[in-house]
Protein backbone atom coordinates (compact mmCIF):
# COMPACT_ATOMS: atom_id res chain seq x y z
CA UNK A 1 0.00 0.00 0.00
CA UNK A 2 2.92 2.07 0.54
CA UNK A 3 4.33 1.58 -2.76
CA UNK A 4 1.25 2.99 -4.41
CA UNK A 5 1.06 5.61 -2.02
CA UNK A 6 4.74 6.69 -3.07
CA UNK A 7 4.21 5.98 -6.96
CA UNK A 8 0.95 8.16 -6.30
CA UNK A 9 2.91 11.17 -5.05
CA UNK A 10 5.69 10.91 -7.36
CA UNK A 11 3.52 10.86 -10.39
CA UNK A 12 1.39 13.42 -9.39
CA UNK A 13 4.93 15.72 -8.21
CA UNK A 14 5.22 17.39 -11.80
CA UNK A 15 1.72 18.99 -11.71
CA UNK A 16 1.74 20.27 -8.37
CA UNK A 17 5.21 22.35 -9.50
CA UNK A 18 3.70 22.87 -12.80
CA UNK A 19 0.62 24.52 -10.86
CA UNK A 20 2.71 26.37 -8.77
CA UNK A 21 4.61 28.29 -11.26
CA UNK A 22 4.23 32.17 -10.90
CA UNK A 23 2.65 34.51 -12.82
CA UNK A 24 4.46 36.33 -15.34
CA UNK A 25 4.04 40.12 -15.00
CA UNK A 26 2.57 42.47 -17.78
CA UNK A 27 5.43 44.12 -17.77
CA UNK A 28 8.13 41.07 -19.04
CA UNK A 29 5.65 40.79 -21.81
CA UNK A 30 5.13 44.27 -23.04
CA UNK A 31 8.99 44.61 -22.82
CA UNK A 32 9.10 41.06 -25.25
CA UNK A 33 6.56 42.59 -27.39
CA UNK A 34 8.58 45.80 -27.96
CA UNK A 35 12.01 43.72 -28.13
CA UNK A 36 10.04 41.99 -31.17
CA UNK A 37 8.82 45.03 -32.51
CA UNK A 38 11.92 46.39 -32.22
CA UNK A 39 13.75 43.45 -33.88
CA UNK A 40 11.25 44.24 -37.10
CA UNK A 41 11.82 47.58 -37.55
CA UNK A 42 15.44 47.27 -37.69
CA UNK A 43 15.48 43.68 -39.41
CA UNK A 44 18.42 43.50 -42.22
CA UNK A 45 16.80 44.78 -45.78
CA UNK A 46 17.84 41.80 -46.76
CA UNK A 47 15.57 39.92 -44.43
CA UNK A 48 12.99 37.67 -46.50
CA UNK A 49 9.23 39.99 -45.57
CA UNK A 50 8.06 36.91 -44.28
CA UNK A 51 10.61 36.73 -41.37
CA UNK A 52 10.01 40.13 -40.57
CA UNK A 53 6.35 39.55 -40.66
CA UNK A 54 6.94 36.42 -38.69
CA UNK A 55 8.81 38.83 -35.78
CA UNK A 56 6.03 41.53 -36.12
CA UNK A 57 3.32 38.43 -35.47
CA UNK A 58 5.73 37.42 -32.53
CA UNK A 59 5.04 40.88 -31.02
CA UNK A 60 1.43 40.73 -30.84
CA UNK A 61 1.50 37.56 -29.29
CA UNK A 62 3.58 38.43 -26.99
CA UNK A 63 1.26 41.86 -26.60
CA UNK A 64 -1.67 39.48 -26.33
CA UNK A 65 -0.39 37.63 -23.66
CA UNK A 66 0.88 41.54 -21.33
CA UNK A 67 -3.19 42.78 -22.34
CA UNK A 68 -4.28 39.36 -20.58
CA UNK A 69 -2.14 39.82 -18.09
CA UNK A 70 -2.52 42.88 -17.07
CA UNK A 71 -6.10 42.53 -16.98
CA UNK A 72 -5.93 40.44 -14.93
CA UNK A 73 -3.54 41.92 -12.43
CA UNK A 74 -4.63 45.21 -12.47
CA UNK A 75 -8.96 44.04 -12.49
CA UNK A 76 -9.20 46.86 -15.56
CA UNK A 77 -11.42 46.80 -18.48
CA UNK A 78 -10.27 44.83 -21.84
CA UNK A 79 -10.12 48.30 -23.63
CA UNK A 80 -8.17 50.12 -20.53
CA UNK A 81 -5.66 46.57 -20.45
CA UNK A 82 -4.94 47.40 -24.22
CA UNK A 83 -4.60 51.33 -24.20
CA UNK A 84 -2.22 50.80 -21.55
CA UNK A 85 0.07 48.25 -22.67
CA UNK A 86 -0.44 49.61 -26.09
CA UNK A 87 1.37 53.02 -24.75
CA UNK A 88 3.98 50.79 -22.62
CA UNK A 89 5.23 49.28 -25.82
CA UNK A 90 5.25 52.14 -27.38
CA UNK A 91 7.47 53.90 -25.12
CA UNK A 92 9.49 50.94 -24.88
CA UNK A 93 10.44 50.00 -27.90
CA UNK A 94 12.64 52.93 -29.68
CA UNK A 95 15.14 52.17 -26.85
CA UNK A 96 15.26 48.14 -27.32
CA UNK A 97 15.43 49.30 -31.26
CA UNK A 98 18.69 51.23 -30.35
CA UNK A 99 19.94 48.13 -28.59
CA UNK A 100 22.94 46.23 -31.02
CA UNK A 101 21.70 43.60 -32.44
CA UNK A 102 23.93 40.67 -30.35
CA UNK A 103 22.40 42.76 -27.43
CA UNK A 104 18.60 42.84 -28.39
CA UNK A 105 19.08 39.58 -29.65
CA UNK A 106 20.28 38.39 -26.37
CA UNK A 107 17.41 40.28 -24.37
CA UNK A 108 14.95 38.54 -27.10
CA UNK A 109 16.62 35.05 -25.48
CA UNK A 110 15.01 35.93 -22.04
CA UNK A 111 11.67 36.57 -22.82
CA UNK A 112 9.56 33.11 -21.93
CA UNK A 113 7.28 31.24 -23.32
CA UNK A 114 3.59 32.54 -23.77
CA UNK A 115 0.94 30.17 -22.14
CA UNK A 116 -1.82 29.79 -23.85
Amino acid sequence: MLKWIIAIAIASAPAAVLAAKPAVAWTTYADCAAGYRANSQIADPSSPSSMVAMVADQSNDYAKAAIKSYRAQANVSDGEAKAAVKAYISAQTPALAGRTRDKLDAFLDTCPVIDD
